[in-house]
């Protein structure tokens, strides 16, 4: 309707019987379109059909290759008497008495042509060259920087699909929680973990478990990881083990504060951390078979990472192995020495992610 209203503006400025902007989509014909105001709305009618055929439409072709900004009569293009004996005269323009054509380039964007097409009919004046530069000065740049935003905004929107498709696709559950503590995005795999409801569940807005100890540690972490992304001192990001319903393996989960670059304003709807949720629906995650040659890591470092993918905190990985707590200390640096990461957290993440990307 914006862009109607602006032919239709258009129109009345150059004083013609009609304005029409065409954007064609070479890559995708069915995203083209063309947009007409200041006419009679069966002249849309007729002329939808032709639309993306444009086998004798000589006028649009001669412009498609034109910078934005060249402006053209109809008569510069070809002869009327030639034009006169085109399809497209005869079907669209004749039948509205229409004689007299301007056509000016909008520019081109990533495969995407835009052209502004203004008709006088028989009994007007022809366009002149005052009109061209009424059309040149007064209207084709402010119409020029639209287009360019329209597009920007259409890549936009097409990158986010893509990125949400993609979110979608992860096997860990993903929710984003703005600088209030609202999820603002769930993912697929955590509305299905939530719909499983075996131990973790999202109601009122609110990440709800039935241990109180795992509960008490998600309502500590969410507001310290929102700190954090605020620029605000807090303690690192730890991960968080929920027991499951029915004695299943328990799933994992860990805040991650989203970094600020500049201003909080640049993310989106003030997005300020990201849950991440593993869920092994009762499957404790191997390691993969060469990670103990890719890293350098012992037989024992290679239990100790297994059993902390397992949720365990170091001190109970220290019980279930049978070591004391001084022994996955040391263990734990050495593991942090060979993989380069620096915490817990972050040996947890690299060890997540190659379990995901082997599998």
């Amino acid at each position: 309707s914006g862009w109607r209203d602006f032919t239709t503006a258009a129109a009345r400025l150059l004083q013609t019987r009609f304005a029409m902007i065409h954007r064609m989509d070479f890559a995708n014909q069915l995203k083209s379109m063309h947009v007409a105001g200041g006419i009679d709305e069966s002249f849309n009618h007729a002329f939808t059909p032709r639309w993306g055929e444009g086998g004798d439409d000589i006028y649009l072709q001669a412009m498609l290759d034109q910078p934005a900004g060249a402006v053209r009569l109809s008569s510069e293009i070809v002869a009327p008497d030639l034009a006169h004996q085109t399809e497209i005269h005869r079907e669209l323009a004749a039948p509205w008495q229409l004689e007299y054509f301007l056509f000016a380039s909008l520019g081109s964007h990533d495969g995407v042509t835009s052209v502004l097409s203004l008709a006088r009919c028989i009994d007007d004046d022809p366009f002149t060259t005052a009109d061209i530069d009424l059309l040149s000065q007064a209207l084709l740049p402010h119409l020029c920087r639209s287009i360019s935003v329209h597009t920007s905004i259409a890549s936009i929107r097409q990158n986010n699909a893509l990125l949400a498709a993609m979110i979608d696709m992860a096997p860990c559950g993903i929710v984003v929680f703005d600088v209030s503590g609202r999820p603002i995005l769930v993912n697929e795999s955590a509305a299905a973990m939530f719909a499983r409801d075996r131990g973790l569940a999202l109601r009122n807005g609110k990440l709800r478990t039935a241990d109180s100890r795992a509960q008490a540690m998600l309502d500590a972490a969410l507001p310290n990881a929102i700190a954090l992304s605020q620029g605000q001192l807090a303690r690192p990001p730890a991960p968080i083990v929920i027991p499951r319903n029915g004695g299943a393996q328990p799933c994992q989960l860990v805040f991650s504060p989203l970094t600020k670059h500049s201003e909080m304003a640049e993310l989106p709807r003030r997005a300020a951390c990201v849950a991440l949720i593993y869920d092994e629906r009762g499957h404790q995650p191997d390691l993969p078979a060469d990670l103990a040659g890719t890293y350098g890591l012992s037989k024992a470092e290679v239990r100790l990472c297994k059993t902390l993918l397992t949720g365990k905190t170091a001190q109970q990985a220290a019980d279930a192995l049978n070591i004391s707590p001084n022994t996955v200390k040391t263990h734990l640096s050495r593991i942090f020495h060979k993989t380069g990461v620096h915490s817990q957290t972050a040996l947890l993440h690299l060890l997540t992610t190659q379990v995901q990307t082997r599998n």
